[in-house]
């Protein structure tokens, strides 16, 4: 019969243990039974210990990993072939606490990023339009972005994102620092409901406090800590911890997440200042981890996981994803069917109807009344009110009347192709609609690409010519879209010979032209691209 023992070499490779379980190691060593009857000795002492240590286990939190390596006997005896109480289960445990949704509540989920400008446009996709995507995709409900490049005078219309607000804090917010690029930028959901924005004047942080649909409120912190900075990295981790306690100090269960482009940062000084824990543990750009997300309630979230992100960067993304995630917010909406079959049927109602009633009506009060009944009454027969349920995770060309149809193609049975075939191609239909219609608000994005277009300022050619056909067919696009009705050619004023007249030269009207900026307008809003045209 052999049994097994422990091995020297174990213990040099294995990391600490509990004292009842430090004997017994991962590799071991046969001897044989009948000539060394103190090691059986030895090893039913480790099998009482092990079943009272055992049991204190069972009384713990629940752990992240378990393993269970077998110490068994082999043999032919009587007493000991076939049996399973000769067993003996050793767990070895991970000090990494796995969250338990019985006792945390929803928290949202986090995505942490460095885009490297948000204006950028790679591949002719804009960074904003491909952080979109990549935010329906995952289902993030908030993103911290570092190294955003936007400036104060930048509107957020240019960088906004549907169903999501944006919280930034510029480089050159309050004009200390003016270099270029830096500056970091939240975006959030527009279900969760944020009660204070805080922006640093002496570091690029910005802090968000939300008031989750538990009654929990959460303070998110994101900052960039740049490699070349004008401050001591001390002073930046005094600042961060100082402004969390006067959080904690009001709302002591306020949940923290910090995090963003930390670069450099002493991530291990901050954990034993603030006794927050770090979250990432794999590289994030190369083979260093720079961007990095902490938080004072580890157990409401789960393991954080790199991503490749769809805009061009030399950074992974973090997602951090939430323990118990929140459920979205939902509401009834009440509409009606407005296609043109419906508002064909109701002009042929009404066409058809006697209005008789009306029109010989001697009293006003009581014509309008009958007039009125009449067209709800038709209204409500040819395009009657629906009531469906709206979320907030749904997509932007998701409308109550797709969500009508899909509930009636529900109910239609997998028999009857015909119905289902007719009612999928409205609903295709509908979906195409909605796609084509949606307009995001982006200022005046549109009118730029169409002047990109029409000047050739993005062509790949270096020869690049404009005819007077396209100098005055963009002339007349700006025209049009710039158009008043109302609009009055004032008179000429009369200029006297006593009036010096100030004559310029070609050459000097160019060299004028040429350092104004691409985005600025003149007295009459014409664009840079348009004058220099």
């Amino acid at each position: 019969c052999n049994i097994v023992i422990m091995s020297e070499e174990a213990t040099k490779k294995l990391s600490p243990m509990s004292p009842v379980v430090s004997p017994m190691a991962l590799l071991y060593t046969s001897c044989n039974f009948s000539r060394n009857n103190s090691i059986w000795r030895k090893h039913l002492e480790w099998k009482k210990l092990l079943s009272v240590f055992l049991g204190q286990m069972s009384q713990t939190v629940r752990w992240e990993k378990k393993w269970e390596p077998m110490c068994y006997i082999k043999g032919n005896s009587k007493d000991y072939t076939g049996r399973r109480s000769n067993l003996v289960p050793i767990k070895l445990t991970s000090t990494r606490k796995v969250p338990s949704r019985e006792s945390g509540f929803a928290v949202p989920k986090f995505m942490f990023i460095n885009i490297c400008s948000l204006t950028k446009t790679k591949n002719r996709v804009r960074a904003v339009v491909a952080l979109e995507a990549d935010l329906v995709n995952n289902d993030i409900d908030i993103c911290v972005v570092s190294e955003s490049h936007l400036k104060p005078e930048m509107p957020d219309a240019v960088v906004t994102i549907h169903n999501y607000s944006i919280f930034r804090r510029d480089r050159s917010w309050e004009g200390r620092d003016m270099r270029a690029k830096g500056g970091v930028a939240i975006y959030v959901r527009n279900n969760l409901k944020v009660i204070d924005i805080y922006r640093s004047s002496l570091y690029e942080l910005i802090g968000v406090t939300l008031l989750l649909p538990t009654g929990n409120r959460m303070s998110i912190y994101g900052f960039y800590h740049p490699p070349r900075h004008n401050y001591l990295e001390s002073d930046l981790l005094d600042y961060l911890i100082n402004i969390s306690d006067d959080v904690l100090d009001k709302y002591p269960d306020t949940v923290i997440v910090c995090g963003g482009d930390l670069n450099s940062l002493d991530i291990k000084h901050l954990e034993e200042l603030s006794g927050w824990d770090a979250m990432v543990d794999f590289s994030t750009r190369g083979n260093a981890c720079l961007d990095n997300c902490l938080t004072n309630r580890i157990d409401l979230f789960s393991k954080c996981y790199p991503f490749h992100m769809l805009t061009k960067t030399d950074h992974m993304g973090v997602i951090l994803p939430a323990g118990t995630k929140l459920k979205p917010m939902r509401r009834k909406v009440e509409f009606r069917d407005c296609r043109k079959h419906r508002k064909e049927d109701f002009h042929k109602a009404l066409a058809e109807e006697d209005w008789e009633d009306v029109s010989q009506s001697t009293n006003v009060n009581d014509a309008v009344n009958c007039l009125e009944r009449k067209i709800m009454d038709h209204m409500n027969k040819c395009m009657p009110k629906k009531t469906v349920s709206i979320s907030s995770r749904d997509p932007y060309w998701m409308s109550p009347l797709i969500k009508s149809l899909l509930k009636a193609k529900s109910r239609i049975a997998r028999s009857q192709k015909d119905r289902l075939s007719l009612i999928n191609k409205r609903i295709s239909d509908v979906i195409c609609q909605n796609r084509r219609n949606f307009r995001a608000l982006v200022g005046s994005r549109t009118w730029w690409r169409k002047t990109n277009d029409i000047s050739q300022r993005n062509a790949s050619s270096s020869r690049v010519t404009l005819d007077n056909a396209s100098l005055t067919r963009l002339n007349r696009y700006f025209g049009e879209l710039c158009h008043d009705d109302s609009y009055v050619e004032p008179t000429l004023s009369i200029i006297g010979d006593e009036v010096d007249i100030p004559s310029f030269t070609e050459q000097q009207v160019w060299n004028a032209l040429k350092r104004i900026k691409r985005t600025a307008i003149g007295p009459d809003y014409a664009t840079g691209p348009s004058c220099k045209g």
